[in-house]
């Protein structure tokens, strides 16, 4: 099954504040990795004070402890009907407790309040308001669905959050992304609400619940089978279920064991790490480190020829892999060159088809080595077999490789994947805090080395790219594949 989540219990408001800073921060650093940009939807109630606490304390100067508002685009999980300065307005409570409260030196959120030309009609009101999610969220990161980085949601007495209350109709709406309300039970009666298929797609999901009131109704959400099929206890399941993000170049297929498959789906451009392709297995990535146990990656076919752009997104990759708690796994099916073949080295186990090559034409291309391999391949295989794939450029089978220590196994070209697949279930079945507590021990004396392996690699392909030698290299490079393309060619 996925991740279960994650329950913090703080003794005040001031700690719950404190911890949700941090959260909020950590949330923000992994958003502006995915996009540049951290889109976060908040409810009303206590919230907004809680978040002023939480936002507006000092950072002390330190960059990763900044709140960055200039980059954040701020949504409401629900609105009443309402004037924006009315005193059941989301949007003013909002506003009255933190935006207005917020530091100039820490720039404006770009905030999207209902629009209130359509208080009288609350279906216009719902269908504006998705207007403005599908301008922010379909065109760049999903169709079928929006993806918040993160919803920060609270929870009433009976359990309802959002304006999804129990046994309401709209808790089965799975057509629309905004949905409107007439008669909600709660005061006042006429709302629109994210709908819950929305709210269970978000990166992040938390409850910030105060008050000694909500301890009840929270032990009911999560501990009973009543609590289940509450409100809030079907956003606690949905978010363990939930669907991944629909992306251009990569595919996530979930598994009901806990396991998340992340293919490569360009095979027109030989499954080439495009600036696209990057950005959506970063995505992936995080996606799946955020609701599955264990990440399995069909590894792609050639790697890229890196512009400088595309640097920090390969940075932030080889970070996320570096950082991750899940157990990773890379399947790899047939030829491996460039960041195919020394990204594997960031896995926990790889597995190879018998028939797979390996190839690194970093100095072909008169470009440097990515994924930490200047430290991984040595430290597996050694320095000599280490230069002679990065170096001398040489072509490898996987046989070598196995050997060498950096495959785990070959396995059989024929039902290759059926079998890495019931190596990773079996594993999904295992005490999930036992592996990642094991993981992290076995990473601890080697996480900064690598980290800094990336930046100084990164730091290599910058100044590669400024040089005038990789431009002539790739060159030749085609022109030496052209030839070949034109020799295998049939005569007519």
């Amino acid at each position: 099954m996925p991740t279960q989540p994650n329950l913090y219990s703080y003794p005040d408001v001031d700690t719950v504040a404190a911890g949700l800073r941090k959260y909020i921060l950590n949330s923000q650093a992994a958003a502006l990795a995915r996009h540049g940009k951290f889109k976060i939807a908040v409810s009303g109630g206590s919230l907004p004070a809680t978040l002023s606490k939480a936002l507006l304390a000092p950072d002390n100067g330190i960059e990763g402890e900044r709140i960055q508002f200039s980059k954040w685009e701020v949504f409401f999980a629900d609105e009443r009907a309402v004037p924006l300065d009315d005193e059941d307005s989301n949007y003013g409570l909002l506003k009255k407790d933190l935006l207005e409260r917020i530091p100039a030196s820490l720039g404006a959120p770009r905030v999207y309040p209902i629009d209130v030309k359509y208080l009288n009609d609350t279906q216009e009101l719902a269908d504006q308001y998705q207007e403005a999610l599908m301008s922010s969220f379909a065109s760049k990161d999903s169709v079928r669905l929006p993806l918040f980085d993160l919803i920060l949601l609270g929870c009433g007495p009976d359990g309802h959050t959002c304006s999804l209350f129990p046994g309401h109709p709209l808790l089965r709406e799975k057509d629309s992304w905004v949905a409107a309300i007439e008669d909600s039970p709660k005061p006042p009666p006429r709302r629109i609400t994210l709908t819950l298929p929305v709210v269970v797609a978000s990166f992040k999901i938390a409850f910030v619940a105060t008050g000694a009131g909500k301890k009840g109704i929270l032990k009911t959400i999560l501990e009973t089978e009543e609590g289940r099929s509450l409100p809030c206890g079907l956003v606690n399941e949905g978010a363990a279920t939930a669907m991944p993000p629909t992306l251009d170049n990569v595919s996530i297929k979930l598994d009901d064991d806990g396991v998340a498959v992340i293919n490569y789906n360009r095979p027109q451009n030989a499954n080439a790490l495009s600036s696209g392709t990057m950005r959506d297995l970063l995505t992936a990535f995080t996606w799946a480190h955020d609701h599955y146990k264990l990440d399995l990656v069909d590894v792609p076919a050639e790697g890229p020829i890196i512009p400088d752009t595309n640097i920090e997104i390969l940075s932030k990759i080889h970070t996320l892999l570096i950082n991750s708690t899940k157990p990773l796994i890379a399947a790899i099916n047939g030829p491996a060159i460039g960041w195919g073949s020394t990204s594997i080295a960031l896995f926990d186990l790889v597995y190879s088809v018998p028939d797979a090559i390996f190839f690194t034409p970093f100095v072909k291309l008169g470009i440097a080595a990515e994924a930490c391999s200047t430290v991984t391949f040595q430290r597996v295989m050694g320095r000599q077999k280490a230069a002679a794939m990065i170096l001398a450029g040489e072509q490898l089978a996987a046989a070598d490789l196995e050997r060498a220590g950096l495959i785990t196994k070959i396995l059989p070209k024929e039902g290759f994947m059926e079998e890495v697949m019931a190596i990773a279930k079996r594993m999904a079945k295992q005490p999930p805090l036992a592996i990642a507590e094991n993981k992290r021990l076995m990473m601890e004396p080697i996480r900064a080395e690598l980290l800094a392996a990336n930046e100084r690699e990164c730091e290599a392909l910058r100044q590669r790219g400024r040089s005038g030698e990789p431009r002539e290299a790739i060159r030749k490079f085609e022109e030496e594949q052209a030839a070949k393309k034109k020799k295998k060619s049939p005569k007519l």
